[in-house]
């Protein structure tokens, strides 16, 4: 199921979608917190079958604003951003959390 932030969003005009946000020209993907969870569970076993061992993700479902689907000079994939601005990747490695980055307007 789709919805909206349970908080607003840190910074910036928000106009919430069926299924996407737009912070400053930044699309966001807003995924409940069993899709997050989800996403994750995806997320590390598509790690363990590359041979990469997660042994905890650094972000809980409940604390997952949105996902991005694209960065700058990377392309296409899975961040995940916190309320607290912090950006994971699919390893969850932490990512710069500038949004301009994720605005797939530009880049």
């Amino acid at each position: 199921m789709i919805r909206r932030p349970s908080r607003p969003p840190p910074s910036g005009e928000a106009v919430a979608g069926a299924a996407t946000i737009y912070i400053k020209g930044i699309h966001m993907l807003l995924v409940s917190e069993e899709e997050a969870k989800d996403l994750i569970d995806q997320a590390t076993d598509n790690a363990a079958e590359a041979g990469i061992t997660i042994r905890r993700f650094p972000i809980e479902p409940h604390n997952v604003l949105g996902i991005h689907t694209h960065m700058k000079g990377f392309g296409d994939g899975i961040w995940f951003r916190s309320y607290t601005e912090q950006v994971f990747n699919s390893l969850g490695e932490r990512c710069p959390s500038e949004r301009s980055l994720y605005d797939t307007t530009t880049n």
